[in-house]
């Protein structure tokens, strides 16, 4: 019997090995692994978990998972990541390298301020000289003060530039009485080139096809919050104008904090 069990021992001894510098465990703080090729997923029922993969060029996918309470964070170069949080958890993940790819919205950090407030705009063609889109990026809400578009004329659109990028978090529109009835808030995200005025290239993120909604003729409020999306242009698409003036807009706020795609 001695002698059976001393050659399954030496058996096992050098799996047990190998399996002890692949990985290891804190009960207490969850897993945390590193690996050059393949793939790993590991889960963590509690405490915080990182896991580092760098597939190089090549690809390495990487999973995980954070249980109840549990942070978690992982990057990779050069494959696909992918990240769940649990319960009460933050999840952070970033991909880099070629062929990298990265899952989720981006993470906030910190509280979202008005980032639009005196920055540059383009418009479709005004109704005037003196109601141009920088009036509706100027903090004032007056008659003398809003973006009017040509009047007699449905389609109208104004963006606005924000200076750099940000993980945009809400669009907050004070239209005057004649405002767009149908009308959607988009984003630029092909990052590194200039905004076109074709409507493909934009990203819808917010629509409205009733402005009026019940609201006061006097101001009208269109407030969306928006899953975060990374962007340095916003723009106004109006496709419906609710009366036989053009589409005009006291204040364009829009809200986000500083990121990077």
């Amino acid at each position: 019997m001695t002698f059976r069990a001393t050659i399954l021992f030496a058996c096992l001894l050098p799996h047990l090995a190998l399996l002890g510098a692949c990985s290891s465990s804190n009960a207490g703080g969850g897993t945390t692994a590193s690996g050059t090729s393949g793939s790993t997923g590991f889960t963590a029922a509690g405490g915080t978990a990182g896991v580092p993969a760098n597939g190089g060029g090549g690809g390495t996918s990487t999973g995980f998972t954070a249980g109840s309470g549990g942070a978690a964070g992982l990057s990779s170069a050069g494959g696909s990541t992918s990240l769940t949080a649990g319960s009460g958890g933050t999840a952070g993940l970033s991909a880099g390298g070629a062929g990298g790819s990265a899952g989720g919205p981006p993470v906030i950090v910190g509280d979202p301020v008005n980032v639009s407030t005196g920055k540059t705009c383009q418009s479709s063609p005004n109704f005037t000289p003196n109601l141009p889109c920088e009036k509706a990026l100027d903090g004032t809400i007056s008659q003398d003060s809003r973006w009017e578009s040509q009047q007699g004329v449905d389609d109208g659109w104004m963006y606005v530039d924000l200076g750099a990028t940000y993980a945009v978090t809400k669009i907050d529109i004070y239209w005057e009485h004649s405002g767009a009835l149908v009308h959607e808030a988009q984003v630029w995200t092909q990052y590194g080139t200039a905004p076109t005025d074709v409507d493909a290239d934009w990203v819808p993120v917010a629509r409205e096809d009733n402005l009026a909604n019940g609201q006061s003729l006097d101001l009208i409020e269109s407030h969306y919050p928006i899953d975060p999306v990374i962007t340095q242009y916003v723009r106004i698409r109006c496709f419906k104008r609710m009366w036989q003036w053009g589409n005009s807009i006291f204040e364009l706020d829009v809200f986000g904090v500083p990121a990077t795609p």
